[in-house]
């Protein structure tokens, strides 16, 4: 990347934007966790507009072209690591296409899996010799994969559910059902095989997940994609992607 191409002298009226929110008490990164796309679009729009009208220094002696970049940056930031915040769409009634995983997810599978054999799993990803044999003992256990615990409720319906699974997609839906979570298509893959095709088919526009491989996966292929937050994803860094529920839309 060209970052020596930016004019220096932009870069630092936009940086003094930035500052001044700061001084006026604002948190540093307060706009990202709290604001909706379509505010920063007015404000945006506000600023072009007294810009346009001639008024090149506002009130405060910023420059007004510096605070339509500054507000320009942080639509593209939200749009890049926070998208449930992009209220367009509620102006054209539409609502993204989610997916969301199951295991880890809205299961407890680590819990439920630990209760089951006494076995409480190093928090890694491949964290036992054991896990894929014992998995495949598990695999007729209608019983444990209908009882499994919830770990997170979501404030929304996703699309579909997509899981890597090698079980009956019965077991899910009866797990789905009986905890009372919403009851969207299920679509399983088999372990450690990619959901990217299952996503495209449906038109997921964001993907949460827990497993790295597939955060990965979904964003090297163009879908957006959120990093549930678990013991054994510690190591891997979502960049700002790391979210702790499933209560996007608040």
């Amino acid at each position: 990347m060209r970052f020596d191409l930016i004019p220096a002298r932009s870069i630092k009226g936009v940086a003094k934007v930035f500052a001044k929110g700061v001084e006026e008490g604002y948190a540093e990164d307060g706009w990202r966790r709290d604001t909706k796309i379509t505010y920063l679009i007015n404000q945006l729009h506000k600023k072009l507009n007294d810009f346009e009208n001639m008024k090149d220094i506002d009130d405060d002696g910023l420059w007004n072209i510096d605070k339509v970049a500054a507000y320009a940056l942080m639509i593209h930031d939200l749009l890049a690591t926070n998208p449930h915040h992009d209220n367009r769409f509620d102006q054209v009634s539409e609502s993204p296409r989610i997916a969301l995983d199951v295991d880890d997810v809205v299961a407890d599978f680590l819990g439920g899996y630990a209760t089951k054999t006494g076995d409480k799993l190093n928090p890694y990803w491949n964290a036992s010799y054991d896990l894929p044999s014992k998995l495949r003992d598990l695999a007729n256990d209608e019983d444990f994969w209908v009882n499994l615990p919830v770990k997170h409720r979501p404030n929304f319906e996703p699309t579909c559910y997509i899981s890597s699974r090698s079980i009956p997609v019965e077991f899910t839906q009866k797990f789905i059902q009986k905890a009372g979570l919403p009851c969207a298509p299920v679509y399983h893959v088999p372990w450690n095989e990619s959901k990217v095709d299952v996503l495209k088919a449906n038109k997921i526009d964001i993907l949460i997940d827990d497993k790295p491989q597939n955060f990965l996966e979904a964003t090297r292929n163009g879908i957006f994609c959120y990093l549930m937050d678990c013991s054994h994803n510690q190591d891997f860094d979502a960049k700002g992607r790391r979210i702790y529920d499933l209560n996007l839309f608040k």
